[in-house]
């Protein structure tokens, strides 16, 4: 068993860091995608979701969502993201990432 951590994984089992991944500033949401095997990370700072390809532990792609990252959700009917996320002064700002 494997989980992100500030931005590395690390197997709990054994309690030690198998690989470190950067990604964007401030990482705090995670979601693993069981339909290509893909970890979501929200960066709320940076304003995007990094795509973590979790079979070799690297960075596949960011997705820029113009607002704060605050949950993720897979829906397993279409196979997409959905990101819950808010702007000052602006609420519920949902992205898709399919």
């Amino acid at each position: 068993m494997i989980i992100a951590s500030s931005p590395g994984v690390k197997n709990v089992l054994g309690d030690s860091v198998v690989s470190v991944i950067p990604v964007d500033n401030f990482p705090q949401a995670l979601l693993f995608n069981p339909s290509n095997t893909n970890v979501y990370v929200g960066n709320v700072v940076s304003n995007s979701v990094s795509i973590l390809d979790s079979e070799n532990n690297t960075v596949a792609g960011t997705v820029d969502i113009n607002s704060l990252p605050l949950a993720l959700e897979f829906n397993p009917s279409n196979k997409a993201v959905y990101v819950a996320g808010t702007l000052t002064g602006v609420d519920g700002l949902i992205s898709v990432i399919e």
